[in-house]
């Protein structure tokens, strides 16, 4: 069968079942977007669950409400000992599952479960800090192009072999990297370098803010290392107020 007649062919065939055509196909969208939307719920429950008792013993009780669409929440989190963090504020923005698209192009598009925390600091870090991982390097520098006001004082810093193999660090301040991120730190987030898409310590607005994959596993860990972080932070400033 050539072209034309493979045309015709199919000309005919819309002509009689096109209607029936048109609904089957929506019929399998609606089933796939309930089906999706389903699954993103049971989901966004279990991480819920998880960022809980991350955080039981850390705050008062979670707050939620959803993203507009649906695709997530966001989770408020009132610190019980406000020494460190007055509070911290978490995104899940979940994968569109609910799209079939979603499954042919995820390849390409690495659409995928996102989390994002703001802790927001009773103390004030000694500079601003931007941890990248090397394949965000070139984005982050266009980033500083458009926005010098930010980040134009910001120079890249080498620390060691095996953390420069993963991550870039931007500061202010080279002394303050050794004090924020220690040793013990930087091997921790080595420890989950796949799932965190960057790190900021923001000094004039005294927030840290952690971007990384949102999964039951790395959830409690990406939490983990921001809790470092801010006692790393406080105990620089306790030893300054203790020389003076």
């Amino acid at each position: 069968m050539d072209i034309p007649e493979t045309i015709k062919w199919l000309s005919d065939l819309f002509e009689v079942y096109g209607l029936s055509i048109v609904f089957i196909f929506a019929f399998i969208f609606v089933i796939w977007y309930l089906a999706g939307s389903w699954i993103n719920l049971k989901i966004a429950r279990r991480y819920a669950k998880t960022i809980e008792e991350s955080m039981k013993t850390r705050s008062l009780p979670v707050r939620y409400r959803r993203i507009s669409g649906g695709r997530g929440f966001r989770a408020l989190c009132l610190m019980r000992n406000k020494e460190i963090f007055e509070r911290i504020e978490i995104a899940i923005n979940l994968a569109d599952r609910d799209n079939v698209m979603h499954y042919l192009l995820s390849p390409i598009t690495r659409d995928e479960d996102r989390f994002l925390c703001w802790a927001f600091l009773n103390i004030k870090p000694m500079s601003s800090i931007e941890i990248v991982p090397r394949n965000r390097v070139k984005a982050f520098y266009k980033s500083i192009e458009k926005n010098p006001e930010k980040y134009g004082k910001l120079k890249l810093y080498k620390v060691d072999d095996v953390f420069d193999d993963d991550f870039s660090i931007f500061t202010e301040d080279a002394e303050a990297v050794s004090t924020m991120f220690p040793k013990r730190i930087r091997n921790h987030i080595i420890e989950v370098r796949g799932s965190i898409k960057g790190i900021s310590v923001v000094s004039g607005e005294d927030f840290i803010r952690l971007a990384g994959t949102a999964s039951e596993r790395t959830i409690p860990l990406l939490l983990d290392i921001v809790f470092e972080i801010g006692k790393s932070i406080a105990a620089e400033e306790y030893k300054d107020k203790s020389s003076l």
